[in-house]
């Protein structure tokens, strides 16, 4: 079957740009999905997830409006990059759910993305809509940055003061990271038939101990914490990804049927946070998920 009118789309996560994603596109045009239109470009990570993402759907309507001939839309975003697919995804498919959770909060976080809302055209919102087909996820913080697994009491203090200092140096979505304000939105959407698939790594455990050492492989210790109970990337927890594991509901409208997780380190396969959007383990078994097709 041809992928002539599948297009994939790459956003990037933190610190990072559109060449972060190069690897995974190599692939997924030469393994995957041969033939496929893809769209890889930077995006301002400092920027607010929720006004990013917004600004994202708005491109994807243009990008589908513009192009008879995508018929199939599907999203990859690494670390917050996934974020920012979620919200684009529920921006054009449920675009007055996600309006209407603004309702009765006065917030001036949301004022540029009520106003981005508003102005959308929910006719060309719905034929979008149509073509969105899948989002792919890699160590996305689906329940935030930090979990009360990976943050001791000091350690939660820090990231509060770490986030007043953020804001100062203008990266104005550390709030959204590492704090439930963006899922409060999303729990009020509902996307249907959209698929969502996402995958976490783990280069050690919130087990592990300074200078190598494992704190599982200690005597007596190991039978009680073993090295993958809470496997962590290096910045994302397992059950931080895993968006069955997510304190709130998410946009998904079933989540049984349209989510799966997928775990990279099997077989003790294991991978840190920026390397997910090029290891090829990941990429193997990214190629098992029915995502594409």
């Amino acid at each position: 079957m041809s992928n002539a009118n599948t297009l994939v789309v790459f956003r990037h996560g933190l610190f990072a740009d559109q060449t972060s994603m190069q690897p995974l596109e190599k692939y997924i045009t030469g393994h995957i999905l041969p033939g496929c239109m893809t769209d890889n470009h930077s995006y301002p990570w400092q920027d607010p997830v929720l006004d990013t993402g917004i600004d994202f759907a708005k491109y994807l309507v243009g990008k589908v409006a513009g192009d008879p001939k995508i018929h199939k839309v599907i999203l990859v975003g690494h670390c917050q990059g996934g974020l920012v697919c979620r919200v684009a995804v529920a921006t054009i498919c449920d675009h007055a759910g996600l309006l209407g959770s603004f309702r009765l909060r006065n917030d001036p976080w949301l004022t540029n993305a009520r106003q981005k809302l508003q102005a959308m055209d929910t006719v060309l919102l719905d034929e979008a809509c149509r073509r969105m087909h899948s989002v792919v996820m890699l160590g996305t913080p689906n329940s935030g940055m930090y979990t009360y697994g990976q943050l001791s009491m000091l350690a939660t203090i820090a990231v509060r003061e770490t986030t007043r200092l953020v804001t100062v140096r203008g990266w104005n979505n550390f709030a959204e990271l590492t704090t439930d304000r963006l899922f409060t939105l999303l729990q009020k959407v509902r996307v249907r038939d959209v698929k969502y698939v996402s995958l976490s790594g783990s280069s050690y455990s919130r087990y592990g101990a300074a200078l190598g050492v494992k704190l599982a492989d200690l005597p007596l210790i190991s039978r009680l914490a073993p090295s993958l109970d809470v496997p962590n990337d290096g910045i994302i927890e397992d059950s931080s990804v895993d968006l069955s594991d997510a304190p709130l509901p998410p946009e998904i409208a079933e989540l049984d049927k349209q989510y799966k997780h997928v775990r990279s380190y099997t077989e003790c396969i294991r991978v840190a946070h920026r390397e997910l959007a090029w290891d090829q383990n990941v990429f193997d078994k990214l190629q098992l998920t029915d995502s594409w097709q």
